[in-house]
């Protein structure tokens, strides 16, 4: 049932090769490499979580004032609120005749 395992490749004289100093050491080197790399990744993407998270944090800051301003303001936006603010007597038509 099952694949019987394979063995590795041994040479005429029976006995297993040594392993090659030169192969342990690149792959020892490419092992520490990869580790540091990953490490400066992952500093790299915490950095980038805090940013993102100070960004977010003035986004909503904005949303907040934005919606402050215009509840301040919308009874002004109309020509009837800018010109019951001026008083009486104010002529509703007057941003018209500035226009023309």
């Amino acid at each position: 049932m099952g694949h019987p395992k394979q063995r590795a490749a041994a040479p005429r004289n029976g006995f297993a090769p040594k392993p090659d100093l030169q192969a342990r050491e690149a792959e020892r080197q490419l092992a520490q490499r990869l580790r540091d790399r990953c490490e400066w990744q992952a500093r790299q993407l915490g950095l980038a979580r805090g940013e993102l998270k100070r960004a977010i944090r003035g986004f909503d800051a904005l949303a907040v004032s934005t919606q402050h301003f215009f509840r301040k303001v919308r009874p002004w936006l109309s020509p009837e609120g800018l010109f019951s603010y001026l008083g009486p007597g104010a002529d509703s038509n007057a941003h018209r005749k500035c226009v023309q």
